[in-house]
């Protein structure tokens, strides 16, 4: 009787072990949280078409930098000019311009020696969207993500995880644009990257793998009708990872608590 008692118990615990192996791997993997304070560059300004082809317009494609920090909590995000952010959201060709988020919101810094029309009222640094702060390093695993299986990347070469949000609302405290209704249907790429946020982060065994590359951000797509020119495309080689100098995060004088009037981004006229 001990014996068969014996028996059933190591058996039951097989089948446990088993039923639990299985459980995990039926689970689909999740997004992978940032690194809590890091650097890396991304390229922008590559349209969807282009996204898909090895060989590109490279003259048209730009390069852009992101710091994070999430011990102070900051980010800031660096655009060259001509960057699509740049012209569409406030109208300047022929400059860069910053975004930094903080824990009030997202401050838009443009980049100095603009001609103006009216000098003394333009703001070249300002508060734009109240609430939009800095993303906690597990934001995309708190934002309901879909996976959508592995694919290949074509812009970067690296195959990777793709994750759909469904919906982006309160991880930067106000709702982002393309959210859409738990349990919706995704009818095809197309449409996935049209109207919804996703994200591919590197898993790949191929000849680009690396044992340090596995879960590092490739792509990260706003829906728009950019059509993919806003999207960044991450190069994973350019990651540092630790703390970040403060400096990088302080804003202008004068410009902190004072809000945008975006009426004032009409009279920029530039040489």
């Amino acid at each position: 009787m001990v014996r068969y008692a014996a028996w059933l118990s190591a058996a039951a615990t097989i089948i446990s072990l088993y039923c639990c192996l299985q459980l995990k791997k039926s689970q689909p993997p999740k997004p992978t949280p940032y690194p809590i304070s890091f650097r890396i560059q991304f390229d922008t300004n590559v349209t969807r078409e282009e996204q898909q082809q090895t060989q590109r317009q490279e003259n048209r494609t730009l390069r852009s930098s992101l710091y994070y920090d999430w011990t102070i909590p900051a980010q800031r995000i660096d655009h060259p000019s001509g960057a699509y952010e740049c012209v569409r959201f406030y109208n300047v060709h022929s400059h860069g311009c910053s975004l930094h988020f903080r824990s009030d919101g997202m401050y838009r810094v443009i980049q100095q020696d603009i001609h103006i029309e009216e000098k003394d009222s333009f703001q070249t640094c300002c508060l734009d969207l109240p609430g939009v702060g800095p993303p906690p390093p597990d934001w995309a695993q708190r934002a309901n993500p879909t996976f959508t299986g592995l694919k290949h990347d074509a812009y970067s070469g690296y195959d990777s995880y793709e994750f759909v949000f469904d919906h982006l609302l309160n991880i930067y405290e106000v709702p982002f644009i393309g959210n859409h209704e738990h349990g919706q249907q995704l009818d095809d790429d197309n449409d996935i990257y049209d109207r919804f946020h996703t994200a591919r982060e590197v898993h790949d065994d191929g000849i680009l793998a690396s044992a340090n590359n596995n879960g590092l951000p490739l792509v990260f797509t706003f829906p728009s009708k950019a059509k993919g020119l806003q999207d960044y495309h991450f190069d994973p080689t350019s990651l540092v990872i630790g703390p970040q100098d403060r400096a990088l995060f302080q804003l202008p004088k004068g410009c902190e608590n004072v809000r945008c009037d975006k009426s004032l981004d009409e009279v920029i006229t530039e040489t």
